[in-house]
């Protein structure tokens, strides 16, 4: 039995949809049936809200003793922290993903400079060659 079958099986278990255990983790709509290797992170937060081990999320067998309630409140204040690790990655990822946006807008308009100046130091030949001499180009503005 693959670990998707067991957390789907705890879930079943416990009587809430799939969806519903992810959204009470902070973990994204339809990611753990998309996931292939579970995190440790992600595999842990799913043992503490249905009080069983890593092991038997991963296994499907429990060599350990059932969590005690001081426990149980631990874990709700690990999974409060692990919700706000989980936020705080997101936003970063929101974060890097405008800008890597702005760095794309940035070579792209370097691009494009650089296209700029490569046509205007051809104009400039053609008009060397037309012996336009008293007609230059200053190139100072694309200097840096």
């Amino acid at each position: 039995m693959e670990i998707i079958d067991r957390v789907k099986q705890l879930c079943s278990e416990k009587g809430i949809a799939l969806y519903t255990l992810e959204s009470a983790l902070g973990f994204g709509n339809g990611s753990l049936a998309k996931t292939k290797n579970m995190s440790a992170d992600r595999l842990y937060a799913i043992a503490n809200y249905f009080h069983v081990s890593m092991e038997y999320i991963m296994t499907g067998s429990d060599n350990t003793t059932s969590q005690k309630e001081e426990k149980s409140e631990l874990s709700e204040k690990e999974l409060e922290i692990y919700k706000e690790k989980e936020r705080v990655l997101k936003e970063l990822n929101i974060a890097n993903q405008e800008l890597l946006e702005i760095y794309q807008k940035i070579g792209t308009c370097q691009t494009r400079k650089d296209v700029l100046e490569e046509r205007l130091r051809d104009l400039d030949n053609q008009l060397t060659e037309l012996k336009k001499d008293d007609f230059t180009l200053d190139f100072s503005i694309f200097k840096e």
